[in-house]
C-alpha cells in the first residue's frame, strides 16, 4: 500500500507555487479577469500569506477559489453588493459542486471582496 506522504505530494511546494502563479496568468490570457484584477489576486494572497504563512497549495486553494465566483461576478474593482448576490444566485444554481465546497468558495470570496472594499480598490 502507498501512502500519501511517499509520493513526494508534501515536498513539491515550488511545482504548486508555479501552479499559483499559472493559475493567474492563465486567467488572464484567457480574459476571465483582467491584468489589473490579477493584481488585485496577487495582492490580496501576499496579504494572507503576511498575516500568517501560508503553503504554495494554499495560494493555489485561495486564487482559485476567487477565480471560480469571478465567472459570475463583474470586473471586481466595480462590484456592488447587488452583483454579488446575484452572481452567488447564479453560480448556485448553475455549479455542480458540493454545497461544502461552495460554502468554502463562498467564504474565500466574501474574504477577498472585504479586503477589496477595505483597502480601497473597490470603485462602488
Amino acid at each position: 500500500m502507498r501512502l500519501i506522504a511517499d509520493t513526494g505530494f508534501y515536498t513539491r511546494s515550488e511545482a504548486r507555487y508555479k501552479a499559483y502563479a499559472k493559475c493567474v496568468e492563465n486567467a488572464v490570457k484567457s480574459e476571465v479577469i483582467c491584468r489589473k484584477e490579477a493584481i488585485l489576486i496577487q495582492a490580496y494572497v501576499s496579504k494572507r500569506n503576511a498575516i500568517g504563512k501560508i503553503t504554495a497549495g494554499r495560494k493555489y486553494s485561495i486564487a482559485n477559489n476567487i477565480l471560480i465566483l469571478r465567472k459570475y461576478l463583474p470586473d471586481f474593482r466595480y462590484c456592488t453588493n447587488e452583483d454579488v448576490f446575484l452572481g452567488i444566485e447564479d453560480y448556485r444554481e448553475h455549479t455542480e459542486h458540493v454545497e461544502s465546497s461552495q460554502a468554502a468558495i463562498l467564504a474565500e470570496v466574501k474574504s477577498f471582496l472585504l479586503w477589496l472594499c477595505e483597502s480601497g480598490n473597490n470603485k462602488k
